[in-house]
């Protein structure tokens, strides 16, 4: 029975890609990575704010770019704490507490609870003497919002010291956008919920603010992807402010992903108060601010398949790749080359050219799946390499 090791590929590799385990088979796109590069150069060191959107056509590798994004900087001795976001259907009329819940939900409670615990032992222990003297709760809640600068957070973090297991839960409710009662509201101590626009975004505001002062050496990374789903709110205020206040969070990073070539096609994204607040570069970016991942030309998508193939985490450790080419020649007519192993050169060009009269996009996707279902042919066939282009016929 062939097997992929008999191909010289990996037991474990599958097409397409996974972005979340297989990010670092970052190829084919040389142009990104350097910009990436030239990104983590310039604005890390000073611990800049970089926010700006990704845009490309669906299979253009954005999630896979946001993931190798991570891993660089992670490589690079950064310290991160990273969060993917999937920006949740949002039809026309949709408030923004459908997009806090999400980003909350990806913080989670675990975290955001630390946090208080973290700010109430820094208080208790640079102000101890003030805190006892403190001749009520109010004034030692004025105490806690020394710190986060945000009476209604720091209401429901002083709560949150005492509170038991009825309390700590209604306390992740606020945090998570639930709807509260009227009751429940009262007990906190607060004047609203977080399904309010502007305590939403506040809310989300002091999380990070106080991530920062916490962690001042860490950077915070929010990957929101498919953020085309943002067209459904057209040009909604509470979600311009959301985001131009976001992306002035020093210490953030704030990659926006979506599924799009034009940025005037997402209203949020495009208006000037958000537009204006992109992290640019005129070496990195567009002067919009935008990363843009276009689809392949022919030539870039059979450089992307060479470069995959010869990856470590595509081919077999110590194959010996020109032994096999030159036993795999032996039994074709087609050519088979050291690039393209275990395929024939016709078997991509027949591959690339049937991407070509198809309506889908020139994508690294696009490609991957064409190459598993060649790959998946040739095994079900039980064909030994090298897998000639009858396998796509």
């Amino acid at each position: 029975m062939v097997a992929l090791e008999d191909y010289g590929l990996i037991p474990t590799v599958r097409f397409p890609l996974d972005p979340v385990t297989q990010y670092s088979i970052y190829v084919g796109r040389k142009n990104i990575e350097e910009r990436l590069e030239l990104i983590k150069k310039r604005a890390f060191p000073i611990k800049s704010r970089i926010g700006y959107p990704m845009l490309g056509t669906l299979g253009a590798g954005k999630t896979h770019t946001l993931y190798f994004f991570k891993d660089m900087i992670e490589k690079e001795g950064f310290s991160i704490d990273f969060r993917y976001v999937k920006c949740p259907p949002l039809p026309r009329g949709s408030r923004l507490t459908r997009l806090y819940r999400e980003m909350t939900g990806s913080l989670g409670q675990d975290l955001i609870f630390s946090l208080m615990e973290q700010i109430v032992e820094k208080a208790l222990t640079e102000k101890m003497a003030q805190w006892r003297q403190a001749p009520s709760d109010y004034e030692r809640i004025r105490l806690l919002n020394e710190y986060i600068d945000d009476i209604e957070f720091a209401t429901i973090t002083f709560k949150y010291r005492t509170a038991g297991v009825e309390m700590k839960n209604t306390i992740w409710r606020w945090f998570a956008g639930a709807k509260l009662g009227a009751a429940e509201v009262r007990d906190l101590g607060v004047i609203t919920d977080n399904t309010d626009a502007d305590r939403a975004t506040k809310t989300l505001l002091s999380i990070l603010r106080l991530h920062q002062l916490l962690n001042p050496e860490k950077f915070f990374f929010v990957a929101l992807d498919e953020a085309e789903q943002l067209r459904g709110v057209g040009e909604a205020s509470e979600y311009v402010e959301f985001f131009r206040r976001l992306l002035e969070v020093r210490g953030l990073i704030l990659v926006i992903a979506a599924t799009t070539t034009a940025l005037e096609e997402i209203p949020i994204l495009y208006s000037g108060a958000v537009r204006d607040r992109y992290y640019k570069d005129p070496h990195v970016t567009t002067p919009e601010g935008v990363l843009e991942i276009p689809e392949f030309t022919p030539q870039q998508g059979k450089r992307f398949i060479k470069e995959l193939l010869a990856s470590d985490s595509v081919r077999l450790s110590g194959f010996d790749v020109e032994k096999a080419v030159g036993d795999a020649q032996k039994k074709t007519k087609e050519k088979v080359t050291k690039d393209y192993y275990p395929f024939t050169e016709k078997t991509i060009d027949t591959a690339l050219a049937i991407i070509q009269k198809s309506a889908r996009p020139f994508t690294p996707r696009s490609i991957q799946d064409i190459l598993a279902s060649a790959l998946g042919s040739a095994l079900a066939s039980n064909k030994l390499p090298p897998i000639t282009s009858d396998v796509l016929s």
